[in-house]
Parts: C-alpha cells; sequence; structure tokens
C-alpha cells in the first residue's frame, strides 16, 4: 500500500507539472509549469507588440514624417512615437509566439490539426483580402503568417530529423539550427532562386526574402524559455532600470543618429546591403529581442497584459481592415458614432498647454481600445462556443 501510494503521489506530481492552454486555434496546448511566469513576460511582451503594430499601421503608416495630412500634432509628441516604433515589433512577437510554443511539453515536436488549419485559414485570408480590404489598408501585413508557419515547421522536422539520426537534441543542435535557416535566407543575395520567379516574384522570392525572422522563430523557440525563466529569477527595481537601458537605451540611440529611414533593427530598413551585412542586422535584431526579454522579466509580477491566442490573432488580422475607423471614424448607416484620430488630435490642438500629453495618450488609447474591442468580442465567442463556465474558470487563471 504505501509502495502504491508512493507511485500515486509521484503520477500527481507529474501531471502538475502541465497546465492546458488554448492557442490562436483554439487548440488545446500543452505548457509547463515551471514556464508559468515565463508566459506571462512572453504574453505581455507581445500584447505591447500587438499595440506597436496597430499604431505603426494606423497612425504612422510607416515611417510618415506626419501622422495625417493636415492634423496638427506636437514635435515631441511624433518623435515619441516614431522612436516607440524602431523597435522591431515584428521580430519581438514573431520570437514571443516563438516561446509560448517552445514552453509546452514533448507535444511541441509533433504534427497536429494546428498546421493544415494555419494553411487553411492562411489562404482563406490571403485571397479574401483581395475582395474585402479596405482601399487604405495594404495586404503586405499578412507575410507574417506564412513565415510563422515555415518556423514551426522547421522546429518539427528539425527535431525529426536528430531522432532519425539518433542525435541527441541540445543547445548545440538548436544552434545549428538557427545557423542553417541564416543560411537559407542569404541566398536571397544569389541567383540559385531565380526559377521561382517563373511563379511570381511577389510570391516566391518575395517569402524567402523576409526568410530571416524564421530564424528568428527558432531563436525564440530555442533559446528564449530558457533566457525568460533565468531573467524572471533576477527580478528587482535596479534590474527594471537596467533592462530599460539595455534594450531602450541602443533604439533612442539608433533612431536619433540614423532616424526611421536607416534603423538597424529593422530589416527593411537597415542600412546594410551585404551577407556580412545582413548577418550583422540579425545579430542586432537578436540581442534586441534578449533585452527586451531581459527588460519585460524585470517588471513586477503584478504586471500582466497576457491576451488569449485567438484574441491575438484576430487582432492582428482585422486591424487592417478596421484602418478606416482611425482614419475616417465609425460610421453606421452614414451616422457618426465615433469620431476618427485625426478629429481627436485636432480638438485637442485647442489647448496648448497640454494638448501634447493628451495627444500622446489619445494616439494610444484609441489602438488599446481595438484591442480591447476584439479581445473581448474573441472572448465571447470563446465562451459561447465551448461553454462559458469552463472558458471564465480559465480566464479568471490567466487573469490571476
Amino acid at each position: 500500500m504505501a509502495l502504491k501510494q508512493v507511485a500515486t503521489d509521484q503520477a500527481g506530481t507529474k501531471q502538475a507539472r502541465i497546465v492546458n492552454e488554448m492557442d490562436s486555434f483554439g487548440q488545446i496546448r500543452r505548457i509547463l509549469v515551471e514556464y508559468i511566469d515565463g508566459r506571462r513576460v512572453v504574453g505581455t511582451m507581445t500584447t505591447c507588440c500587438l499595440l506597436i503594430v496597430i499604431v505603426n499601421r494606423w497612425v504612422i503608416h510607416d515611417n510618415m514624417v506626419q501622422f495625417f495630412v493636415g492634423v496638427s500634432v506636437r514635435r515631441w509628441v511624433q518623435s515619441i512615437v516614431l522612436g516607440v516604433d524602431s523597435i522591431n515589433e515584428v521580430a519581438l512577437l514573431m520570437a514571443g509566439l516563438a516561446a509560448l510554443h517552445g514552453m509546452g511539453d514533448h507535444t511541441k515536436f509533433e504534427f497536429s490539426w494546428w498546421e493544415p488549419s494555419f494553411l487553411l485559414i492562411w489562404y482563406l485570408i490571403h485571397h479574401m483580402c483581395i475582395y474585402f480590404l479596405p482601399p487604405e489598408g495594404y495586404i503586405g501585413y499578412l507575410f507574417f503568417l506564412p513565415l510563422f508557419f515555415c518556423g514551426r515547421l522547421w522546429a518539427i522536422l528539425w527535431h525529426k530529423s536528430l531522432k532519425l539520426c539518433h542525435a541527441q537534441a541540445n543547445r548545440s543542435t538548436d544552434a545549428i539550427s538557427v545557423a542553417l535557416a541564416t543560411g537559407l535566407w542569404l541566398l536571397r543575395h544569389t541567383r540559385s532562386l531565380g526559377w521561382l520567379e517563373s511563379f511570381g516574384y511577389s510570391q516566391g522570392v518575395r517569402y524567402i526574402g523576409d526568410g530571416q525572422y524564421v530564424a528568428v522563430y527558432l531563436f525564440g523557440f530555442y533559446f528564449v524559455p530558457v533566457f525568460v525563466k533565468k531573467a524572471s529569477k533576477l527580478r528587482s527595481p535596479l534590474g527594471v532600470l537596467l533592462g530599460f537601458f539595455l534594450f531602450a537605451g541602443p533604439t533612442i540611440l539608433f533612431y536619433n543618429t540614423f532616424g526611421n529611414l536607416k534603423n538597424p533593427f529593422q530589416f527593411s530598413t537597415t542600412p546594410f546591403e551585404s551577407v556580412l551585412g545582413d548577418v550583422f542586422t540579425l545579430f542586432l535584431v537578436l540581442s534586441h529581442i534578449t533585452f527586451a526579454i531581459a527588460f519585460f522579466a524585470s517588471l513586477p509580477e503584478a504586471i500582466n497584459l497576457t491576451l488569449a491566442g485567438p484574441a491575438q490573432f484576430w487582432i492582428y488580422i482585422l486591424h487592417m481592415f478596421f484602418l478606416p475607423w482611425a482614419m475616417h471614424g465609425v460610421v453606421v448607416f452614414g451616422l457618426r458614432v465615433f469620431p476618427s484620430l485625426p478629429d481627436i488630435l485636432v480638438f485637442l490642438w485647442k489647448w496648448p498647454r497640454v494638448c501634447g500629453t493628451f495627444q500622446l495618450v489619445a494616439v494610444y488609447l484609441y489602438c488599446v481600445a481595438f484591442i480591447a474591442l476584439v479581445a473581448g468580442f474573441t472572448f465571447f465567442l470563446t465562451c459561447a462556443t465551448q461553454g462559458v463556465g469552463t472558458q471564465a474558470k480559465k480566464f479568471i487563471y490567466v487573469s490571476a
């Protein structure tokens, strides 16, 4: 009986080390308990990155000098928003989502219905955008989805290849995986991929040209879970200041030196145009991600901005469809029920002493309202489809 009780206790301990979590497509993903705090850190970072993505697309439109034509905005407000945009939010978002995958148990290396579902949904969204995307938007932001899928596919196939060769996965094999993905991306400097142009440059070489994000995914998948776990142990007020200095310091320095048009932390605006330049830029971006993790890991445990997986997915997909709201206001049957962001900024200009502060708050609060709207609606649909009680318990547990 004593031996049976010990076996039962050990089985219970092993079961307690795993919790279930819903990912972006409703699939239950198994997360190791040892990474619960890491999930909060990464979840907070990805939510902040989503906010920066929306501000970038809704407000500054890829490094425009002025937010909206004919709208007066304080110069220092523009500098702050453009400075925040110097952060490579796409790389941080890719690494963060990859880290959440990397925090799972052995099932993270197994294929499931997630992969075909992701391809089907991406295919539908890619073609539906042609018919429903507003004139103010552009389809280019969807490049994130296939690269995210390729990163996950690479991680699974690499692990299966190691098992096939009877090799043990370790940090060295993880680094080799990242290096091979980087090497594939660097092929864009050669003509070896020219045969893909016969299928359309925009559909073939274009995605491979952005293949650096596959390497970013693998870095987040392999190394970020371990790093965030260790960084969380050094949480202190001094750690917050040090993390902010390491994360924001280089960003501010490069922004003041190069501006947004030549920012080494952004692959699309990097001043380097060679193989060595690309490798150096990737090194800077991976360092950028590491410092960002260090900063968010040093924040108090009470700060938890984690959103559910489905909410994050639909916020990213739908933000371009709701761009007319930010530019022209919310119009229902010809009646404007909510003002546009330019209208709000112009209205706040009437108070010279405080308009700058209010304009800065309005820019981010407008985008936060959209995030809250989509997250709330997604939670409502999830509760309606899978049971109010179960989802409410998960929501309360995550919030706590």
